[in-house]
């Protein structure tokens, strides 16, 4: 019967447990911004990461984001701050359980008194329980789960920016080699028109400054080429760092072509609980939660801290006239500890959880707000985007036209040679301004990626 009073006697004092009231955001942030209860799994988001790119129909940007991932020195040291929280969380979930420690030996030995050796061995278990009556532990395991969850958001955080990263390096490498071919197309023309610009001076038809201008103009275009074709091979050596592939491996991906004008879905706008996948966000709302479980827990640590020993063993002794045997058990001692604090130091603790909670809120909605901006900057500018890549096919058809009608013109001997080169350096001056506009849409694009923490699908809009 005393034996079953002390086992159970820690289940009467759980009777007595405060429990932890459930942890809430606080009115000042959650009246003005709506939060999910749940993030996103770490496959929901893999998904979306995926699915966003394929919307640019280029295998070849997949495989050299997949490659460099694989290389990436900050996703990999990501992925080890994940394992360390996740490491962390475990050992936190773990102290609430009793512990069990195991012993055995053996020995032989003599003594003065008798010179016959004697032959002994034990083994035994000792228990040790740190009973968790208030939920203390339950408070740090708690905390431990939001730094894994600031771990996950993290990791993912470090795949949209490589991610990112090789796309951008992608396209600008082959909007590069199409700005140096349409360069060359304009220096040809340019060509053309000095050589019949030459014989109208020759003619006493043209003064020579025309000329002189215009191959003032050549040597611009020169330069503008070489510098082009520099900026080319730096893209390529970005690429080949990015993703550590052997030329032998880069060349064919490169050499594949991207769809010149990609049907990229582009949203009026974007729910607000996609914003809880970006990590600073995450972050900040995890933040404000460890701050509340900060402040209970400052209140449990004037509560006491009940602990339960116990310990079962057995042994024989040898000895050429002696043989024992037994085994013995014990349960106890129950301690209770209880802390002598200071109210005054009690009350300036849960002062300063205030002030912190205060403060991770005004936190919490100014991120969200830099958020917001930086979503809505995004779109307004893909949105601006959009309305000149329209005008600019406007003026491309208008200018093809007019190519077109000075074409006409010069076959049937109305025109000279002169009209139809300008019509066509005109058109691949519009060209030339089509091809920046879609290297600022792909920007743009990148920028709205990384502005909501990587992507999303058409579902959730």
């Amino acid at each position: 019967m005393r034996l079953l009073f002390w086992i159970f006697l820690p289940l009467f004092f759980s009777g007595c447990a405060v429990h932890t009231p459930a942890l809430v955001l606080p009115a000042s942030s959650s009246e003005q911004f709506t939060l999910p209860a749940t993030t996103p799994s770490d496959s929901t988001r893999t998904q979306h990461l995926l699915s966003w790119w394929e919307q640019f129909e280029s295998p070849a940007l997949l495989a050299l984001q997949t490659a460099a991932q694989e290389q990436s020195s900050s996703l990999a040291q990501a992925r080890l701050q994940l394992q360390s929280a996740q490491n962390a969380l475990t050992l936190a979930q773990d102290v609430p359980d009793p512990k069990v420690l195991s012993q055995a030996g053996i020995s032989r030995s003599t003594t003065l008194l008798s010179p016959l050796a004697s032959n002994s061995a034990t083994a035994g278990i000792q228990l040790s329980w740190e009973i968790d009556l208030f939920n203390k532990a339950a408070i740090q395991t708690n905390i431990k789960q939001l730094e894994l969850e600031n771990a996950k958001a993290a990791w993912h955080d470090a795949r949209t920016l490589v991610a990112a990263r090789t796309a951008s390096a992608y396209f600008h490498y082959h909007l590069c080699h199409q700005s140096s071919a349409l360069v060359e197309q304009q220096l040809h023309i340019l060509q053309k028109h000095i050589a019949l610009r030459s014989e109208l001076v020759a003619q006493g038809l043209e003064p020579l400054s025309t000329v002189q201008l215009l191959r003032l103009k050549e040597q611009n275009l020169q330069n503008t080429l070489s510098t082009t074709k520099q900026q080319c091979t730096l893209e390529r050596r970005a690429l080949q760092a990015i993703t550590a592939l052997p030329p032998s491996q880069l060349e064919p991906l490169l050499a594949q072509t991207p769809p010149a004008n990609p049907s990229l879905f582009v949203p009026l706008t974007i729910p607000a609980a996609l914003f809880a996948q970006r990590p600073d966000v995450l972050a900040a709302k995890n933040a404000l939660q460890s701050a509340l479980f900060n402040k209970t827990r400052t209140r449990l640590a004037t509560y006491p801290s009940v602990s339960l020993n116990g310990a079962w063993s057995m042994g024989a002794l040898r000895t050429p006239t002696t043989s024992l045997e037994g085994s013995f058990w014990s349960v106890g001692p129950l301690s209770i500890s209880l802390p002598l604090l200071d109210p005054k130091v009690i009350d300036s603790a849960l002062l300063l959880a205030d002030a912190q909670i205060a403060y991770q809120s005004t936190l919490l909605k100014s991120t969200l707000e830099q958020a917001t901006k930086e979503v809505d900057s995004a779109l307004l500018s893909l949105a601006f985007n959009s309305e000149r890549l329209e005008t600019n096919s406007a003026s491309i058809h208008t200018q093809q036209q007019l190519l077109l009608t000075a074409q006409q013109s010069y076959a049937q001997g109305l025109t000279s040679g002169i009209e139809p080169l300008e019509a066509q350096s005109a058109l691949l001056s519009l060209h030339m301004q089509q091809l920046t506009l879609q290297k600022d849409r792909i920007v743009h694009w990148i920028d709205l990626y990384k502005a909501i923490g990587g992507g999303f699908s058409r579902e959730h809009i």
